[in-house]
């Protein structure tokens, strides 16, 4: 069966734009999450995802009006991420473990 170019359209539509730049899932459900009207409560918290030397996360805490639904999502520090909470003003509080 030949595809037509409706799906070949498709499968371009399906690829990253920039193959060589990763994002994490996380990210992108943050991004699609404050598309659909939820919001982050403040403050966002800044904190290893593990332990005191593990990798640090943000924790954003998502609300959805009107029935003021919460989610919990746990997104990866990087580039991408720091420019969102920067441009959107979030506050940022630190927390580490064991101090």
């Amino acid at each position: 069966m030949e595809t037509g170019f409706a799906e070949d359209l498709w499968d371009l539509l399906q690829q990253p734009s920039c193959s060589w730049i990763e994002v994490d899932g996380n990210y992108l459900l943050l991004l699609s999450a404050l598309d659909v009207g939820w919001y982050v409560e403040e403050p966002v918290y800044l904190q290893p995802r593990w332990g005191e030397n593990s990798p640090l996360v943000y924790h954003f805490i998502l609300r959805r009006p009107p029935f003021n639904q919460a989610s919990l999502l746990i997104v990866p520090v990087n580039p991408e991420v720091d420019h969102l909470v920067r441009n959107e003003g979030w506050r940022v509080e630190e927390t580490h473990f064991g101090r």
